[in-house]
Order: C-alpha cells, then sequence, then structure tokens
C-alpha cells in the first residue's frame, strides 16, 4: 500500500510505501534518513573503487617478479621456438613469421593465470606443458613435438619474458 508524502507532511508529490520504515516518520526526518542511505551507498562505492585500484585489479592474474629461474635461457629459447615452427599455430611477440591463428597467443604469457584453462601458470608446469602437453590434457590440439627437457626450460625462459 502507498500513501502519498502529503499525508506526512510533505508538500513534495512523491510517495513512499507503507512499508517502508520512513512512513513513521515526518518529512523532515524522512528526508535526513534517504540522504544518509545514499550517502552511505556513495561512499562505500568509492571505498570498493579505491580498494580495486589500489589491489591493481589484474582480473585474476597474478604478477611474478622478472628474475623468474626457469633453469632455460630466453635467448635458446627463441631458437627452438623457430626449430619447432611454433609460430606456425601461435602469434608470439618476438619470433619473426609467428603468427599462427590455430592455438592460442603466446602474448603476455607470464602474466597469465592458467595454462590450458587448467594448471596454475608457473615454469614447472609451463616447462611440462611445452614438452608433453597430452600428458597433462589428452585432448589438447596442441602435439607433442618431442621438445626434451633443456630445450622445454629454454622456451619456459623466453615466454616467461612476455609481459
Amino acid at each position: 500500500m502507498r500513501i502519498g508524502a502529503k499525508f506526512l507532511g510533505c508538500r513534495r508529490k512523491h510517495s513512499i510505501s507503507v512499508e517502508s520504515p520512513l512512513y513513521r516518520l515526518n518529512a523532515s526526518q524522512a528526508s535526513t534518513r534517504t540522504v544518509s542511505r545514499v550517502w552511505k551507498m556513495v561512499c562505500g562505492s568509492i571505498e570498493l573503487a579505491f580498494t580495486c585500484l589500489l589491489a591493481g585489479c589484474m582480473g585474476g592474474q597474478t604478477l611474478r617478479s622478472h628474475g623468474v629461474d626457469t633453469g632455460g635461457h630466453s635467448d635458446r629459447g627463441i631458437k627452438v621456438i623457430a626449430e619447432y615452427r611454433c609460430g606456425a599455430c601461435h602469434v608470439i611477440p618476438g619470433i619473426r613469421g609467428a603468427n599462427g591463428v590455430f592455438g592460442p597467443p603466446l602474448n603476455r604469457m607470464a602474466v597469465r593465470s592458467y595454462i590450458a584453462g587448467i594448471f596454475p601458470n608457473n615454469p614447472a608446469n609451463l616447462t611440462r606443458w611445452v614438452m608433453s602437453p597430452r600428458v597433462m590434457k589428452p585432448k589438447t590440439a596442441m602435439p607433442d613435438l618431442g621438445v626434451t627437457d633443456p630445450q622445454a626450460q629454454d622456451v619456459t625462459a623466453y615466454l616467461e619474458t612476455l609481459r
């Protein structure tokens, strides 16, 4: 049931619900309470915005320090990526001719949260993925290319530079 604000002694044409606790208040108290509630909502929204800003809002991605130890060398990783023609399926920044569209682009690989949508992105998992993706995820489209452990570490070292 709704009653007019005029019933409360207010000259405005607005009405409020009888179910609302405001119907028991006079017009000045109702106005003060409404302003107070709105102000609390605004302050809460501002506080949330600053919290997100200070937290970095990385969308689930985690930042690592630049000196991630992978056991490999990024310069050799570039050569391994070219040798195994990874760019035939992937877009890989810094690799000439790596503009494939079949696999996902590998830009910003170092700051992604997951590998293949399942595995936490860390150097150990990335090295295992490069060596034997079908062992980790049997139905993946990525083939096992026979990459050795040292080669996979080098590829991981290069991918860890992609921020």
